[in-house]
Formats: structure tokens, C-alpha cells, sequence
């Protein structure tokens, strides 16, 4: 079961997400966050596989959020979800360690096939993780 944290600002678009999420026999929500902050909470005290992570939330943005998630929690994989398709925010997520960078207008699969392809990225089941 790949467990999911969703972090993002707008509460209809984190529900939207979870709706997405939990129609996938393999996923499950653990936790949401509506800021850089509680997003860093959640995935102390949930340790999901995967966060999606809005770029830009108030009290702190999902760059730093991710920035002291990846370097706290190195196993959790974060894929960006932004409005922003400028190179540079794409840039300052990746080097924050963000795992992917997805559109916020990206289609239903391409969120599901982009959750499945870095979560086999990285072997959890080899760690008992799973």
C-alpha cells in the first residue's frame, strides 16, 4: 500500500486529491497538511511514502517544507503539484530534493502513473516498508 501525504493550501483541491488517491486499490491518504509547516508535522508523525507537495502555501512554501522533509526523512519521496510551470520553480523543487514536478492541470492518470513510477523508484518493499 503506497502511502500518501497530501500538503496543499486550497482545502477543495486536497480533497479532490484524496478522492483520486483513494479510488486506487494500492493507496491511501495518512495525512493532510495545509501548509509548509504542518506538511513537515505530518510526515514526522505519519512517515508516508509520498508526499504531493503544493509549491506555494503560506507559513512556509513547499520548496523549504521540502527542503527539511528530504533531508530529515530521506526515504520519503515528495512529487511537486504547482500552477507554476516556470523552469525555476521546477529547479528549486528538484534541488530541494522533490522526486517529480507535475502540473496542477495534469490529468487524473498522469497523477497516478507519476505516483506508481516514483514509488518504484525507490524499493521500499526491499526495506520492509511497504
Amino acid at each position: 500500500m503506497i502511502r500518501i501525504l497530501i500538503a496543499d493550501d486550497h482545502l477543495l483541491f486536497r480533497k479532490s486529491l484524496r478522492d483520486i488517491v483513494e479510488k486506487q486499490a494500492d493507496m491511501v491518504v495518512v495525512a493532510e497538511a495545509g501548509n509548509g509547516m504542518e506538511a513537515i508535522k505530518q510526515a514526522a508523525n505519519h512517515q508516508p511514502d509520498i508526499i504531493l507537495m503544493d509549491v506555494e502555501m503560506p507559513e512556509m512554501d513547499g520548496i523549504d517544507a521540502t527542503l527539511q522533509i528530504h533531508a530529515a526523512f530521506d526515504r520519503i519521496k515528495i512529487i511537486a503539484l504547482s500552477t507554476h510551470a516556470e523552469q525555476f520553480y521546477i529547479d528549486k523543487m528538484m534541488q530541494a530534493g522533490a522526486s517529480d514536478y507535475l502540473s496542477k492541470i495534469c490529468s487524473r492518470q498522469d497523477l497516478i502513473d507519476r505516483i506508481h513510477l516514483v514509488w518504484k523508484t525507490h524499493d521500499y518493499q526491499a526495506e520492509g516498508l511497504s
